[in-house]
């Protein structure tokens, strides 16, 4: 298993990877003890982000690493 940490403001995203024998899935969210967290599989790997910050924003983090979201700047 793989741990990434991102920081948003003030609150740490967590993500973690690891293999998996499932075929590839689109995310799915859920809530437990104040802490949002989103789960796909994509390649034989999991993944699950994991923060306190809120669902709206974690989803949209989870879209940007996907690769689903461009941003400008």
């Amino acid at each position: 298993m793989a741990a990434i940490v991102y920081r948003r403001g003030k609150h740490v995203i967590n993500v973690f990877v690891w293999p998996t024998g499932e075929g590839d899935s689109s995310a799915t969210s859920s809530q437990r003890n104040g802490y949002n967290l989103i789960t796909w599989t994509r390649g034989g790997l999991k993944y699950s982000a994991v923060s306190d910050v809120n669902e709206q924003d974690l989803s949209h983090f989870v879209q940007m690493l996907r690769g689903g979201v461009t941003t400008k700047g």
